[in-house]
């Protein structure tokens, strides 16, 4: 079983042998911070700014270590959040190659956006309510919520609905870009996830409806 640690600057070493498998991502990693985490006064920016070092520490390696996640374009909610900053994934992983202190590097990132304080909140403001149903499946699927049906049905959801269709489709670019330099292609995955995004918010819907009956 792959072991993982965090170290006080974000970054994280697989120790386990199984972790060094060629190409294979080491389990057990997740980002430190939830969803709803802010950072320079933007939500997410915390995940995305671990997920950034993590993949940074991939690249060195030759791998993905991500495991289970997903990094910029490729996911819906850092797509969101690289928007409002126009930035690409390079620009941030530019940005945290040169600075290895997490506060540090969402203060340099929201700097270079030349967005402001009042519109990092009302962005946040807008991204929280409408990734409210993402983002409570995550907190239950990482276990930052308390236990219980409500719980275990939102994580099904997650699981079972919501990242299935891009996981491979998103592997499979990370090896290319990885080993070749290419950049991943981000059309298919995200119309893939936006669909299973719709399901999954219908599903927890009509869980919420039969247990107010």
């Amino acid at each position: 079983m792959a072991v993982a640690t965090a170290t006080a600057t974000g970054t994280v070493n697989a120790t386990a042998a199984d972790a060094e498998v060629a190409g294979a991502a080491p389990a057990g990693w997740m980002p430190r911070y939830a969803g709803r985490e802010v950072a320079a006064g933007c939500v997410w920016l915390p995940r995305l700014i671990d997920k950034g070092r993590r993949v940074l520490e991939g690249e060195a390696a030759g791998r993905d270590l991500l495991g289970d996640y997903l990094f910029g374009v490729n996911d819906p909610a850092d797509a969101q959040l690289l928007r409002f900053l126009g930035m690409t994934n390079r620009d941030v992983l530019a940005a945290l190659a040169q600075e290895p202190d997490d506060a540090a590097a969402a203060a340099e990132l929201v700097r270079r956006s030349g967005r402001g304080p009042a519109e990092c909140a009302a962005w946040s403001a807008r991204f929280s309510r409408l990734n409210a149903p993402f983002l409570a499946m995550m907190d239950a699927d990482e276990g930052r919520r308390a236990p219980g049906a409500g719980t275990a049905a939102l994580r099904l959801a997650y699981n079972r609905v919501i990242m299935p269709p891009a996981y491979a489709a998103y592997r499979r670019a990370e090896r290319r870009r990885l080993g070749l330099g290419e950049t991943p292609r981000t059309g298919a995955p995200r119309r893939r996830l936006a669909v299973a995004l719709l399901l999954a918010v219908g599903i927890l819907g009509l869980l919420l409806w039969r247990r107010r009956r």
